[in-house]
This record gives C-alpha cells, structure tokens and sequence, in this order.
C-alpha cells in the first residue's frame, strides 16, 4: 500500500477502519436477543445489562458469542460477584430463580 498520501488522508483512513470495525461488533452484540430464557426460571435481560455496562468484557472475556464455562458456578461465581460489586441487580436466590419461587417455592433452600 502506497501511504504518500497527506497525513489528514492518513487520519481519515484511520477513522473509516475504526467505524468499520465499531459497526461490526455493535452488530454482534445486537444480534443476541433482548431476554434469554435460561435454566431453572432464570431469565437474563441481555440489552438492559449492554445498557447498564457499556461494554460485553466482563461476560464475554472471549469476545462475542456464548460465554466460555458457563453454567451455575460461573453465574453464581460472575453475576452475584458483579451485582454484589455495583450494588445493582438481583443477588439473592429468588431475585433470579422467580419462577422457581412464584411457582413451587423455594427448591432445596
């Protein structure tokens, strides 16, 4: 590639590339629903927690896509850590699990 264009050519390369790439992940992280059913009554409000975080790291260590190792240790582990930490969200089994408790009471607590 030829780069004796000015330096402002240079800079608006720059910025087309970026956008690009911007526009690529927001599309990856739009392309997951706005809930997501999950086990045992759970269910998870994606966007509300995009909206929240502004950022897909601390899930997603990864990068997009379905998060690596996930499972009950690990939500347990990263959500009620993560809630705990910014004093948001549910932290207690029922915040959660509400169709667990709504329905059957509480499971094995």
């Amino acid at each position: 590639m030829n780069w004796s264009g000015t330096v402002q050519d240079r800079k608006m390369i720059y910025v087309a590339i970026g956008s690009v790439a911007v526009a690529l992940l927001a599309g990856t992280a739009c392309a997951a629903p706005e809930i997501i059913p999950m086990k045992n009554g759970v269910t998870f409000r994606h966007k509300a927690h995009m909206l929240a975080t502004h950022t897909c790291r601390p899930c997603h260590e990864a990068g997009p896509g379905k998060i690596e190792g996930f499972g009950k240790e690990w939500a347990h582990k990263n959500c009620k850590g993560c809630h705990g930490e910014q004093n948001a969200g549910p932290y207690h089994c029922a915040g959660c699990h509400v169709k667990v408790y709504d329905q059957e009471g509480p499971k094995g607590r």
